[in-house]
């Protein structure tokens, strides 16, 4: 036996052999796989003591287990949809009774200087507790409360380094929703530097942080700088709407002015009727539908694609991004008989993607490269292949706009599950300059778009690189 040896073929990372003597109680193989034992051994090897979090801590809980009764307002219930990586979101919360929060206290108090771990779901994203704001917590975060071998900030900078959340990924459970279980949690290796060393990485990180909203600030200026260039190119003078009194929010409307069977209050506000008005003023507007060769929506297979895992690249709402470009870190694939026998809207360079349903209704992307040699869209998705007389960096431009997306939202449907029609989205007026001025327009915006995002490309980096510094620094002294 200890003569065997796998063939060279074999890939080591799906097919190796460990030492019954090596097994650590546990029996899964991905538990045993080169890129988990490595980071062990790293850690290991560190110069500075390795302590796990039970070690480090004086309380390591979670919250409730049970769904509490949500109220109105209240205190503050925090979820892992709350908490990211160093920041914690109080800005869209639920709420439960004071009753009930008391209650919870019981079996942990989330305060000043303790650490919210997200355990289920999205794992392994630590944030310090900055407040003295009372809140409560759900299960899917952990709370950890430090003891005095180290301060609050450097345990959640530890906590959210590649060699902590390769331990969190080595021993999380579940098939279909990550579920990191506290007994592992307490088991999480952190190397404990001297207090000084402590403190120095903080504030590197400190800075490192501050650089990235920094450089995101200036970023969203820029995109935020692009309305007030387009509408100057336009010649489209529309006042901002501040005026939010009650008298300012009733008006009315007579019977012969509702359109198309809307009688909904918020579709006829005078900020849209204002619009519309500016556009005719500056030489009106046509409708998208005469931009268009093409409005379709795409579909899948019964059953899903969850389970596909190569074929034709098919985007759906979730790869349409907020910048506009295609997000296609999360690939979702269909299979090639279904989209040569079934599907008309394979993608080319140049089209727009609507998302035409659910939470993300109305964002929109431009085709700027093919990822794979046919791509195609699902059913939450219109395909928008333009005509030549409109610039496709230009249209993109304007229904990206406040004003653009103004119109998209006027239009939305449905009280739970908003949409968009074929109707609605061929129906949106449109400004059109000669194309000269179209692709003048673009050609700025295209500039202002790419220092943008160069700006937030390094942001990103200039904190990955401060990581990984902090993780040399804590791993090889």
């Amino acid at each position: 036996m200890n003569n065997f040896q796998l063939s060279e073929q074999a890939d080591p990372n799906k097919i190796f052999l460990t030492k019954f003597s090596e097994l650590e109680g546990r029996f899964e193989p991905k538990f045993y796989t080169d890129i988990y034992v490595d980071n062990e051994n790293k850690l290991n090897n560190s110069k500075y003591k390795i302590n796990s979090i039970q070690e480090v801590t004086s309380l390591v809980s979670d919250g409730t287990h049970f769904t509490p009764k949500y109220k109105d307002s209240g205190i503050k219930f925090i979820s892992v949809k709350n908490v990211r990586k160093s920041e914690i979101n109080f800005s869209n919360t639920k709420y439960i009774s004071k009753k009930e929060a008391d209650k919870l206290d019981s079996r942990c108090k989330p305060t000043y200087g303790d650490i919210l771990l997200t355990k289920v779901g999205s794992i392994g994203r630590a944030a310090t507790i900055c407040t003295d704001e009372r809140f409560q917590i759900f299960v899917s975060v952990a709370l950890l409360r430090p003891n005095n071998k180290l301060s609050s900030k450097y345990l959640e900078i530890a906590l959210n380094l590649n060699c902590s959340y390769l331990q969190y990924d080595r021993v999380v459970k579940g098939s279909g929703v990550p579920d990191l279980h506290l007994e592992d949690i307490r088991k999480i290796k952190i190397p404990i530097p001297p207090k000084n060393i402590q403190a120095d990485i903080v504030a590197k990180m400190d800075k490192a942080y501050q650089d990235k909203k920094d450089k995101e600030t200036q970023a969203q200026n820029l995109l935020n700088s692009i309305d007030d260039y387009l509408l100057d190119e336009l010649g489209i003078d529309f006042p901002k709407q501040t005026d939010n009194s009650l008298k300012a929010r009733i008006f009315t409307k007579k019977l012969s002015e509702v359109v198309g069977g809307r009688f909904d209050a918020e579709y006829y506000q005078n900020k849209y009727i204002d619009f519309e008005n500016s556009l005719i003023e500056k030489g009106g507007y046509i409708f998208l539908k005469e931009l268009l060769q093409m409005l379709e929506s795409g579909s899948r297979p019964t059953g899903g694609v969850g389970n596909i895992e190569s074929g034709i690249l098919s985007f759906g709402g979730t790869h349409v991004s907020s910048d506009g470009y295609i997000d296609t870190s999360k690939s979702k694939y269909i299979p090639i008989e279904y989209h040569q026998k079934n599907l008309t809207t394979t993608t080319k360079i140049n089209d727009l993607l609507l998302v035409k349903d659910g939470a993300t209704t109305g964002k929109i992307a431009i085709i700027q490269k093919l990822e794979h040699e046919s791509q195609n869209i699902n059913e939450h998705v219109f395909l928008m292949r333009l005509k030549n007389n409109v610039n496709p960096i230009y249209l993109l431009s304007y229904l990206k706009s406040s004003f653009g997306n103004m119109q998209i939202k006027r239009e939305i449907t449905g009280a739970t599950v908003t949409g968009l029609t074929k109707d609605v989205v061929n129906s949106l007026k449109i400004p059109l300059p000669p194309i000269e001025k179209q692709n003048q327009i673009a050609k700025r915006i295209s500039k202002i778009r790419d220092q943008a995002k160069q700006l937030q490309t390094e942001a990103k980096n200039g904190l990955e690189q401060a990581k990984h510094e902090v993780e040399i620094m804590i791993l090889k002294g």
